[in-house]
C-alpha cells in the first residue's frame, strides 16, 4: 500500500500486516502496517470520534486534554 502526502510530496510505501474489521460493537476498524523504509510498524484505526476518544490516554502523551 503506498500512502502519497500532498503537502509534502512524498510517498509512503507500507505492507499490511493485520486487518481487524469493522463491527458494530468496537464501533472502529484497524490494520496494522509495516513501513518498508524504516520496517517500522503502526497501527491505523478509523471510527467513530466519541469511541476512539475514550481510549486516549492523554496524561500519558503529556497532553491535558481535548483543547
Amino acid at each position: 500500500m503506498t500512502i502519497y502526502n500532498s503537502a509534502t510530496k512524498e510517498s509512503q510505501v507500507f505492507k499490511v500486516v493485520a486487518e481487524f474489521p469493522f463491527d458494530t460493537m468496537r464501533k472502529r476498524m484497524s490494520v496494522i502496517v509495516k513501513e518498508i523504509a524504516t520496517k517500522q510498524y503502526k497501527l491505523l484505526c478509523k471510527g467513530a470520534d466519541s469511541v476512539l476518544l475514550e481510549k486516549i490516554v492523554f496524561e500519558k502523551n503529556g497532553i491535558d486534554g481535548l483543547a
